[in-house]
């Protein structure tokens, strides 16, 4: 199958800079249903059919995991009880989310997208959220893998009144990963926390596409990514806040925070603030730095060397998500992947 366009920024800018969009090369055949998710608490197989937000990944992607998976896994949360969605991708499956937070209720997503060296295969997911009023959805998101193919992660979701909507992504590793988030904050007073970490090192690439639209009056929204590039990795990061007309009283604001560990690294940072409205505050920044020589001379006069210093700062910045992450068994495989003794 040729390529799609994927990710592409709301708000394009001169293609020869190469950061409008990224390219998947999909090859359906080789590609299967996912085994079923795990879930505690229950739930409701229904899902309202008129969710109209897009994925991230744009509607080409969205257009193909429907032709390869017809009907989507569809779940809807109750008030009473939180709702545990467990999903673990391996290489060559795709999967396809349509979940409903009730009004009230607590919906947490956790989804792992898993590889070896010895895996071969792409990992395709698209994920729709409808977020009702007064509802609370958390989403952890882990691509973690050495895999040779691309592994690619939709998100969409629609917040209605006092929605609260918490993401938190991890990339661990991965030849090509490809994730971000589409959420619309439509209901007054609606809000969005997203906390993107990541190390990418090696050949690696690593593409991120965040797309917050504020449509409801008082609504907030806060997009932190912080990670550590090595070797000749590339990195991509598109943050776009968009205020449209209506939205008065709303609050934005979208971070990056990276570390470069090599001289060969190809970083790219593309914050986009669009405005229709104008009782709003946006405001975007990125902090972009290296480990100064001085700074490794002390901390190697130590006793480590440059590896374990640039191992052991790397696995801090990703410990950092561990207090976002409402589920005790994924915080204890997280604290072991790398390397740390679970309290």
């Amino acid at each position: 199958m040729n390529s799609i366009e994927i990710n592409r920024i709301p708000s394009p800018t001169w293609n020869k800079l190469g950061i409008n969009h990224t390219t998947l090369s999909p090859d359906p055949s080789s590609l299967c249903h996912a085994r079923p998710v795990e879930t505690e608490g229950d739930y409701f197989p229904i899902v309202p059919a008129d969710f109209s937000v897009p994925g991230s990944a744009g509607a080409a992607f969205t257009r193909l995991l429907e032709e390869i998976l017809p009907k989507a896994e569809r779940f809807s949360s109750l008030p009473e009880k939180p709702l545990l969605i467990r999903d673990t991708l391996f290489p060559g499956q795709v999967r396809r989310l349509s979940l409903r937070a009730a009004r009230g209720s607590h919906l947490i997503l956790i989804t792992r997208c898993l590889a070896s060296s010895s895996s071969d295969g792409q990992i395709l997911e698209d994920v729709q959220i409808l977020a009702e009023a007064a509802s609370h959805v958390t989403i952890v998101q882990i691509l973690d893998g050495n895999s040779q193919e691309k592994t690619a992660v939709s998100l969409a979701a629609d917040a209605q009144e006092d929605a609260k909507i918490d993401v938190t992504q991890i990339v661990l590793g991965g030849a090509g990963n490809i994730l971000g988030g589409n959420i619309f904050l439509r209901g007054n007073r609606s809000s969005l926390d997203a906390a993107i970490h990541y190390q990418c090192r090696a050949d690696h690439e690593l593409d991120l596409n965040w797309v917050i639209s504020h449509a409801g009056q008082k609504s907030e929204s806060r997009i932190l990514a912080q990670g550590s590039l090595n070797d000749r990795c590339k990195k991509v990061f598109r943050g776009t806040i968009e205020f449209l007309r209506g939205a008065a009283g709303s609050v934005g604001e979208e971070t990056e925070d990276v570390l470069l560990l090599s001289d060969e690294v190809h970083n790219q940072t593309v914050p986009v603030i669009l405005c229709s409205e104008e009782n709003v505050q946006g405001n975007h920044g990125a902090s972009i730095g290296r480990l100064s020589d001085e700074l490794l001379y002390y901390l190697q006069s130590r006793g480590p060397s440059k590896e374990d210093i640039i191992r052991l700062l790397t696995a801090a910045r990703l410990k950092s998500a561990l207090r976002r992450i409402p589920d005790s068994e994924t915080v204890q495989w997280l604290q072991q992947r790398l390397n740390e003794n679970p309290d």
